[in-house]
């Protein structure tokens, strides 16, 4: 004789419904799991001159959701520079840096040391001579180049402010144009930062 056993189909929507709440508070999600997303979208064309300290390129607001989260930074730059039609760019250093609340540096790669005179060893991307190259046609003149980070940082408190800011930040020795090809702003491309907290 054979016995049949059956099992209730299991609706998960259903299931959702039985609880206390109809969203699961956060507090309740497991670790790991992604609260909120912000992301800073620009299309920003500036162009710096010679700076001797970090200048907000962009950067985007946060309101952590729990005191212990983790935030999962993203940032793409699109740049040019003003030496990309020289044989040799030297005396054009470019460093990038990215900072919490303008106070902390992240993501810091400690062995870039380079200096122009303005010593700044919190980067986490540096050169002494960008690419260039003035044996080609129009040099180079009309692209940009690009640089990315993405990096995990622990934080315990919103630092007393009630939010956190994360920004992407410049240093340049000559010239820095931001989302632009060197010769004009009809070529070009965009930059953005991503920041996802995440429960610890």
């Amino acid at each position: 004789m054979t016995t049949r056993v059956t099992k209730p189909e299991f609706n998960f929507r259903e299931k959702l419904t039985e609880l206390d709440y109809a969203k699961i508070p956060y507090d309740k999600m497991p670790s790991g799991s992604v609260i909120q997303v912000k992301q800073h979208y620009s299309t920003d064309q500036t162009v710096f001159g010679a700076t001797n300290s970090p200048a907000e390129l962009f950067g985007i607001n946060i309101f952590p959701r729990l005191l212990t989260s983790s935030f999962l930074v993203r940032a793409h730059v699109s740049y040019s520079h003003d030496k990309l039609s020289a044989d040799n760019a030297d005396q054009g250093d470019i460093f990038l840096f990215l900072r919490r609340n303008k106070s902390t540096y992240i993501g810091v790669n400690s062995n870039l040391t380079r200096s122009y005179g303005h010593t700044n060893n919190n980067a986490w991307y540096k050169t002494d001579v960008p690419f260039s190259n003035d044996a080609v046609q129009h040099a180079w003149g009309y692209d940009t180049m690009a640089q990315d980070i993405e990096y995990l940082d622990r934080v315990d408190s919103p630092d007393g402010t009630g939010h956190l800011r994360y920004s992407l930040d410049m240093m340049c020795q000559s010239n820095f144009e931001l989302n632009r090809g060197q010769q004009n702003t009809t070529n070009g491309a965009i930059s953005w930062i991503t920041v996802m907290e995440i429960k610890a």
